[in-house]
């Protein structure tokens, strides 16, 4: 969901020049290679009341185990509101930009989208057609929802996605917008009381009536933790600060979301503040997290279709068994739409300018 992004240093001015060596900020792939397992987890090892992707698998064990995994995207919430500031501060971000700024993130995120969208589509029509000659998944699809797909409004619209995973996508996208309006005002220098200020009013709108539940403003805070922990590592804002104003943020999460949604949103606050390294299997999972979020459903269950024709798992181990093996293709199936659909473009935004 979140993009891999290389990210050049600067002082501690959000309007300064810097011609530093790029770096890469290795903890962010050890918590997106996490955040894209855990999600994956949670879908392969949920049951039907979960939204489980894989209906021929099934072991309690694994459930309860990864039952918190959907806390994943809570994870990228939180790198999403560091990473994308972070970009904006290091090209020296003003809203003059918003248009190419807006046109980047469209070029680096939507084609891989709608890609997985089509290949959905046609194991749709392999599965009905060919296989269960039923067509009538395919005869609900129209014209509105595909435009309400592409368009990422689906919440707003009667329609329903195509692809599960794509109301984070929407939610992403509406943080873009926010933040190229605001960027200027919630990250200039000194400012910490501005930054919670516009925060908590960014949280208030989710309670507008008739607003809906699927939108930014419910996750609002925990955008803000990742936002917060950049002025922090910018040296904006000193530790007492930070803790400070993390606590108000955490209250935020914990009444706007939930607590569990908070702790998780403080974890990786503090790890991408504090914590510094990487793991090999995490980064290479890191690397491609946006093509395992959009891939594994399709990936997963194709696997597991094909698994339950070579056997039936009569016990909880067998069961455990393809689990794993689906866990495992997903994330060479996502290896190969990261090479082939996903790198291209991630290029061609990298060679755009603000």
């Amino acid at each position: 969901m979140v993009q891999q992004l290389l990210v050049q240093p600067t002082s501690s001015s959000p309007t300064s020049t810097s011609t530093q060596k790029k770096v890469h900020l290795d903890i962010l792939d050890f918590l997106r290679g996490f955040a894209a397992l855990s999600v994956v987890l949670f879908h392969f090892t949920g049951d039907a009341t979960t939204g489980g992707a894989l209906v021929k698998f099934f072991s309690p064990r694994m459930r309860d185990s990864f039952s918190w995994g959907y806390l994943g995207v809570e994870v990228f919430f939180v790198i999403s509101g560091f990473i994308i500031p972070y970009s904006l501060w290091n090209t020296n971000y003003q809203i003059r930009d918003f248009g190419s700024y807006l046109w980047k993130r469209i070029v680096r995120i939507c084609p891989p989208a709608y890609i997985s969208i089509l290949l959905v589509l046609i194991q749709w029509f392999v599965v009905d057609y060919f296989l269960h000659h039923n067509s009538e998944r395919l005869d609900t699809v129209s014209l509105g929802q595909v435009v309400s797909n592409i368009l990422l409004i689906v919440p707003a619209t009667h329609y329903k996605w195509f692809n599960g995973v794509f109301w984070t996508l929407a939610i992403e996208f509406q943080y873009y917008i926010v933040l190229g309006i605001l960027f200027n005002v919630m990250f200039t220098k000194s400012r910490i009381a501005v930054f919670v200020g516009v925060n908590l009013l960014l949280g208030l709108i989710h309670y507008i009536p008739g607003l809906g539940g699927e939108n930014f403003f419910s996750f609002s805070s925990l955008f803000a933790m990742g936002g917060l922990t950049l002025l922090f590592q910018k040296k904006q804002i000193d530790t007492l600060k930070y803790f400070s104003t993390m606590a108000i943020l955490f209250g935020l999460a914990w009444f706007g979301i939930s607590l569990v949604a908070a702790v998780f949103g403080l974890f990786t606050s503090l790890t991408i503040a504090f914590i510094r390294g990487e793991h090999s299997i995490f980064k290479f999972l890191g690397k491609i997290s946006y093509s395992i979020y959009l891939t594994h459903f399709l990936v997963g269950s194709t696997i597991e279709f094909v698994l339950s024709r070579v056997f039936v798992p009569a016990t909880e181990l067998q069961n455990i068994i393809g689990i794993v093996v689906c866990v495992l293709m997903s994330c060479v199936g996502a290896y190969i739409y990261y090479s082939m659909v996903e790198k291209p473009f991630l290029q061609l935004a990298r060679r755009l300018k603000l």
